[in-house]
């Protein structure tokens, strides 16, 4: 092989990788992007009206992986509690396909509904898998901003065929595109998201093994938001 085209392979190899290291660092800058703004929602969540919760109302954010049991569980509490539910996925099915940017938009909508709530007076259950630090933040943003009190209870299914059966029970219902049903498309789902999901929280906390009947779990929610510290102004 001549030298030229020597140098000319290596170039045509050099420009083939950088597509693969361009999406890699983008992916990179996008989660460096999204704690900066999560942090900056955050620090404006730490302000005087985040301590006063004198409203009496409650922002429970639901979190957790597909299949999980998160909406299950949210359902429960919210017809136990009578409190608004708004599910992130209800939004997502409308917009998927629209646009690109249906995820997020459909967090947007979710917070900005659950806003006009929390100001009408409702306490306010948010179905969302909170992957990102950024959604956290901006439930804590929402939390502060209506005076409302912001609890999150994150979903775990710890028995990995019984959380198997559940996303594979999906296939034949005709849900849209983005909903998971298929096992080996949510672990490579999980390979990035179990990353971006392990950022700290600051607000009341409780993990839920949803391995229990839905009445057991819902009663343990209902009675851990009750030991909480009651929001001032609550009867």
């Amino acid at each position: 092989m001549t030298l030229t085209l020597l140098m000319v392979t290596l170039e045509a190899g050099m420009e083939a990788d950088r597509p693969l290291e361009a999406g890699m660092e983008a992916d990179r800058l996008l989660e460096a992007d999204r704690l900066l703004e999560a942090d900056r929602l955050l620090e404006g969540a730490r302000g005087p009206a985040a301590g006063a919760q004198a409203s009496g109302r409650w922002l429970v954010a639901f979190k957790g992986f597909p299949g999980s049991g998160k909406s299950t569980l949210a359902r429960a509490v919210g017809r136990r509690l009578d409190w608004a539910l708004i599910d992130k996925d209800d939004i997502k099915d409308v917009l998927d396909g629209a646009t690109p940017a249906a995820g997020a938009l459909a967090y947007t909508v979710m917070f900005n509904v659950a806003r006009r709530q929390l100001l009408q007076g409702l306490s306010v259950l948010c179905d969302s898998p909170l992957t990102h630090a950024t959604g956290y933040a901006r439930a804590a943003a929402l939390a502060a901003e209506t005076g409302a009190s912001l609890a999150v209870v994150e979903c775990r299914c710890p028995d990995p065929d019984a959380w198997r059966a559940r996303v594979e029970a999906r296939q034949g219902r005709g849900l849209p595109a983005h909903h998971k049903t298929d096992w080996a498309s949510l672990q490579d789902h999980l390979r990035t998201a179990r990353v971006a999901a392990a950022y700290p929280i600051a607000h009341p906390y409780l993990v839920v093994d949803t391995d229990a009947p839905v009445p057991a779990l819902c009663a343990r929610v209902v009675g851990w938001l009750a030991r909480q510290q009651t929001p001032a102004g609550a009867g």
